[in-house]
């Protein structure tokens, strides 16, 4: 596999200090990457980028995808919650273009 390179990434958190140690708990993560993917990867990490390791550079893209995920569901979530609340909602009829109509009406009319 001469097209693929190895990424491995560790993440560490220390747990407690116990008599002047502390306990380290790591999650180890493989991944074989195909060569473009890794050769982002090196381009990213190294004395003139702003990641000194790929463990950093990993660490990063799931912390920004966690918050970006994490938040827009979290949005969608309470709207649907509010809309219930104002009872913004009609039972669909399975006809998307009679939806819409109900809608438009619906809405006119200020959802009462």
């Amino acid at each position: 596999m001469g097209d693929r390179n190895d990424i491995h990434c560790d993440k560490s958190v220390y747990l407690k200090k116990v008599s002047f140690q502390y306990k380290r708990m790591s999650n180890r993560i493989n991944a074989r990457l195909p060569k473009p993917l890794a050769e982002h990867v090196h381009r990213m990490v190294g004395k003139e980028s702003l990641f000194e390791t790929p463990s950093e550079y990993i660490r990063s893209l799931i912390r920004r995808d966690m918050e970006s995920d994490s938040s827009e569901v979290y949005a969608k979530i309470i709207e649907g919650f509010e809309d219930i609340k104002g009872e913004l909602f009609f039972e669909s009829t399975g006809d998307w273009k009679k939806d819409k109509e109900i809608f438009k009406q619906k809405e006119a009319n200020g959802w009462k």
